[in-house]
Order: structure tokens, then C-alpha cells, then sequence
């Protein structure tokens, strides 16, 4: 029934060259997630492929031993033009895949990261986690395109105009403190007045690393005053932070924002939310992983590609969804390296 079903896909459309499907029959139907892909074999127990496209595969030279399957699938998928996904499992794994841990197939695994890299013309640095099987992509940034900081800052998020302004200093403050990104440029957009001596504080908080533009403007929606941001902003990479975040990541959270973010195949890119970790039969592993839920706490967007949805179109949030990415083509990816913290503990980092 399997082959039946394979040869039907195949035959009934001549681009799709990859197929598979879930790994059991209570499992999700999973989607097709090539940066996913890139941190561990997450398809099903049986991967079909074109006659053409294997015959392409031939030859791989090699000891991957234990990832010898990882290898030709991440191969497979450099070459498919389309893949299928079934509703229902096109095998299902007997026993458990059990990955032994060693150095020795920790350098396998990264040798085959870095093969992948070097053929798609992806620059990234791969490291193994705690987790069997499961490696950490992160992106190496290739150009330095000028980045704009968006922060929109309601009076309201606050319970006094003294609370307001220590909250700015915090957030404006962790991203002086943990920031080495050049060029970089800062706008607030607040309904209350910044004191002169305020002002002057924050732009001391980022002295050095980044420019600080606040902007009074009346009362609005956080939509509205995201978009006066981003008609001032200079950057060609919009950065929209949450005013109750601070940034606790190390100094390059922006070095890997911006590679996503300038990636063609990718619309913006996020902070993962608390509970993105995968669970595992061995604990959990925090990895990048395409999303369908943006953590609004922190995303980055190419301008061109905020232009192309329509601004800032989500009244709620003031982001552009992954729906309307993905009507573009594009993805959403969210990843591990950028950490934050709320000042304000009760109130959780927030996704959309």
C-alpha cells in the first residue's frame, strides 16, 4: 500500500522528487522544515525518493556512521524540487533508533553540517548538545547591513512615569551592555514626555554602540507606533523589541538575528519562546527551528520584506504573521541564541 501510495505522488506530480510522513500514526502530520533539518533527522522512518534523484546520491563517500541517513536526506533535500508530505506514516520504526555519543560521531555529525553548509553557500558553525542526534546551528554573518531597534513604549505598560523611564534605561541598557553589532540605531516611540536628563542617560546607555532616537508621539495602538519607527528608521534590517525585555544573551544575539533575517529563503526571524524546546526520550534541546509561532518579544524583518506584507499588519501585535510570510514563501525561524528576560517577572515573554 506504501508503494502504491508513492508511485501515485510521484506519477500525479512529475516535480516532487522527496516524500515522507509522520514517524507513527499518532504522530502530527510534520511539515517539510530544511533549517529544522539542519539540527537533527526529524522525518519519518521511511523517506521515498525520485529514481532520478537517488541515482544522484550514488557514490557519497565516507564513514557517517551514525548519521549516514541524516547525510543523504539533508543531500536529498539540496536537490528536490518539491516534496510531499503524507497524512499517514509510510513505515513504522519496530524498535527505537538508538545514536551512540561519542567524539568520534560528535565530529561526524558536524562534518556533515559543515558539507551541507559549504554546498548550499550557508555560513554557520555547528555544536553538539546534551541530546544524542541533536545538533546547534548558528549562523555567521557574511554582510553588516545597518540595523534599526524598534521599540514601542505605552505609558500605559507602566504603573508611573519614574517606573516608565527606569524600564527604558533597562531595556535600552542590556542592549548597549550586550551588543557588539555595527551600524545600529535605537528608536523609542513613547505617548509620554523623556526629560532632557532622561534622554541624555539613555544615549550614555548605548554610547559608543549604538545611535538613541526617542520619539513623543500621542497615545496609539503599539502598531501605529511601531510603524512611525520604521518610517524612521535608516536600518535595512528592522529589529521590533518588546519595552518590558531586556536582552540577556551573549554579545552576538545580533550578529545571528541579522544572518536569518538576511537569508532570502526567510521572512523574519524571533527569539524561541519559553516553551520551544523539543522533548526528547533523553530531556529537552533548545534548537532553530522554522516556527509558526513568533515570539513578539523580539523579531527580526528585512525592510523589503515588511514592504512586500503590507507594514505592520497585525493590529494586535503590530507583526507581520508567519501566514502572511508564508504566502510569500517565506519562513519563520526562531532561534535559541537570542535570550531575554522580563523585568516585569509576572508577566510572560509573549507569542503570537
Amino acid at each position: 500500500r506504501t508503494i502504491v501510495a508513492v508511485e501515485r505522488t510521484f506519477a500525479i506530480d512529475a516535480e516532487i522528487d522527496l516524500m515522507f510522513g509522520p514517524e507513527s500514526p499518532s504522530a502530527a502530520r510534520p511539515e517539510w522544515q530544511p533549517e529544522r533539518l539542519r539540527s537533527h533527522d526529524y522525518l519519518g522512518g521511511l523517506v521515498a525518493l525520485r529514481g532520478s534523484l537517488a541515482r544522484r546520491l550514488v557514490g557519497i563517500a565516507g564513514d557517517r556512521y551514525p548519521y549516514h541517513r541524516w547525510d543523504l536526506v539533508l543531500r536529498a533535500g539540496e536537490f528536490a524540487r518539491a516534496v510531499a508530505i503524507s497524512d499517514h506514516p509510510l513505515a513504522t520504526r519496530l524498535t527505537p533508533t538508538v545514536t551512540p555519543m561519542n567524539p568520534e560521531t560528535t565530529r561526524r555529525g558536524r562534518q556533515i553540517l559543515h558539507d551541507h553548509f559549504t554546498r548550499v553557500g550557508i555560513r554557520a558553525l555547528a555544536e553538539a548538545t546534551q541530546i544524542p542526534g541533536y545538533f546547534r546551528t548558528r549562523r555567521v554573518l557574511s554582510a553588516h547591513p545597518k540595523v534599526s531597534i524598534l521599540i514601542a513604549s505605552p505609558s500605559a505598560n507602566h504603573a508611573t512615569p519614574e517606573d516608565h523611564l527606569d524600564a527604558l534605561c533597562e531595556v535600552v541598557g542590556s542592549i548597549g551592555e550586550n551588543s557588539t553589532y555595527q551600524p545600529l540605531e535605537v528608536i523609542i516611540v513613547t505617548d509620554d514626555s523623556i526629560p532632557s536628563t532622561a534622554l541624555h542617560r539613555l544615549r550614555e546607555l548605548c554610547e559608543g554602540s549604538a545611535e538613541v532616537l526617542p520619539v513623543c508621539r500621542p497615545a496609539a495602538a503599539i502598531s501605529r507606533h511601531l510603524e512611525i519607527a520604521a518610517s524612521l528608521a535608516t536600518g535595512d534590517v528592522l529589529i521590533i523589541l518588546d519595552d518590558t525585555c531586556v536582552v540577556d544573551s551573549d554579545p552576538e544575539w545580533l550578529e545571528t538575528l541579522v544572518a536569518l533575517a538576511i537569508d532570502p529563503s526567510i521572512g523574519a526571524a524571533c527569539s524561541a519562546p519559553d516553551d520551544a524546546p523539543f522533548t526528547t526520550g533523553n530531556g529537552s534541546v533548545s534548537i532553530q527551528t522554522e516556527t509558526t509561532t513568533v515570539a513578539r518579544s523580539c523579531i527580526a524583518i528585512r525592510r523589503k520584506v515588511l514592504a512586500e506584507v503590507g507594514g505592520l499588519c497585525d493590529e494586535a501585535t503590530g507583526l507581520a504573521t508567519p501566514a502572511a510570510l508564508a504566502a510569500l514563501g517565506l519562513t519563520c525561524v526562531h532561534t535559541p541564541f537570542v535570550r531575554l528576560r522580563h523585568h516585569r517577572a509576572d508577566r510572560p515573554l509573549a507569542t503570537t
